[in-house]
């Protein structure tokens, strides 16, 4: 019997283990590690797992494949122990921001032995807490499959079923780019909304200015909800681009408060070109961009896209329904 173990703390591993169960896989045992006692709960509760267990070395027995959810600071200690007491035929993935970083530490503590694929899970709901957790988060959802320089197309193969079996659409991608565009993604959203909260809060007016917010302020402030020492571990490690992408947002805000200066109708422009970008992400009509070109499981086994990141000339195309939607049509009319 094959033996998939999670280790997780998180939403996001436990919501695997749900997908993985509810596939129904023959002759596959489905089993979970935690130092939380609320996750064990929860996983217990739900009934994906065939055991769970406080002690890592009593799941890490006989297993094939290990998904490895834990803050990124957690990381080097657990890879420490798999290399020690892991045979060769392990696979190991993860759910991290931190690719480079982790994939330095696979280097480091399992040499060539042990398989490591990157992963990174992109749920289609915001996820927070275990509570969060659902089999079908990864449905329909891209998920980055970053292989190590050592991982052999066996060990891809797996990580990709696992994407693939959640539902989700395997993501070839650099650990670099992957770096890069998770900072700009998840851990740029997350300093934003912590400002936000920072500079609100310090103001002498703040206890009244807080009756006065509503949904848009909590939407804004969400990102300030997630744990601080899982963002601080990944902010540390991705640095060089926690700062490049502040000063392209620095950048933007010194544009728009010389645009406030120039009066409405230019702050207006910048505001409705952000509402155009944002309808072209949402409707999925970023066309005019560079894209990823993805390849396929099958190219994967070809070894055809480690690494490689290329542009797709877009085709012209006439304007479909969901193109329109994208289009402002509250300018005023002079």
């Amino acid at each position: 019997m094959d033996r998939i173990t999670v280790i997780s703390f998180g939403p996001l591993g436990l919501s695997i283990g749900l997908g993985l169960a509810r596939l129904d896989l023959k002759d596959t045992e489905i089993v979970a590690s935690s130092g939380s006692s609320a996750w064990r709960a929860q996983a217990k509760k739900s009934g994906a797992f065939a055991r769970i267990e406080s002690n890592l070395a009593n799941v890490l027995e006989n297993t094939d494949l290990i998904v490895v959810d834990v803050p990124t600071s957690d990381v080097p200690g657990l890879f420490k122990v798999f290399g020690e007491i892991l045979d060769n035929r392990v696979i190991v993935t993860d759910t991290g921001l931190s690719k480079r970083q982790t994939i330095q530490w696979a280097q480091e503590y399992f040499g060539q032995r042990i398989q490591f694929v990157g992963g990174t899970p992109l749920p289609m709901k915001r996820m927070v807490s275990i509570d969060d957790a659902c089999s079908d988060a990864f449905v329909d959802s891209d998920y980055c499959i970053v292989p190590s320089d050592n991982a052999t197309p066996e060990a891809i193969k797996m990580v990709v079923g696992i994407a693939e079996g959640l539902g989700a659409q395997p993501l070839f991608i650099s650990a670099d780019e992957h770096d890069s565009f998770t900072t700009a993604t998840t851990l740029l959203p997350r300093i934003l909304s912590s400002a936000l909260m920072a500079s609100l809060s310090k103001a002498q007016s703040w206890p009244e200015v807080a009756r006065l917010a509503g949904s848009e302020l909590e939407d804004a402030l969400s990102g300030a909800s997630n744990a601080p020492d899982n963002t601080a571990s990944d902010l540390e490690f991705n640095s060089d681009h926690v700062e490049h992408w502040l000063q392209v947002l620095i950048k933007e805000l010194s544009v728009y408060k010389d645009s406030i200066a120039c009066g409405e109708a230019t702050f207006e422009e910048a505001l409705t070109n952000a509402w155009e970008q944002r309808s072209k992400w949402k409707t999925g009509t970023l066309r005019d961009e560079p894209a990823l070109n993805i390849p396929s499981a099958k190219e994967t086994m070809m070894g055809m896209f480690l690494g490689r990141r290329l542009a797709r000339k877009i085709n012209d195309m006439p304007v479909t329904a969901k193109e329109l939607d994208s289009k402002y049509d509250g300018r005023k009319v002079s």
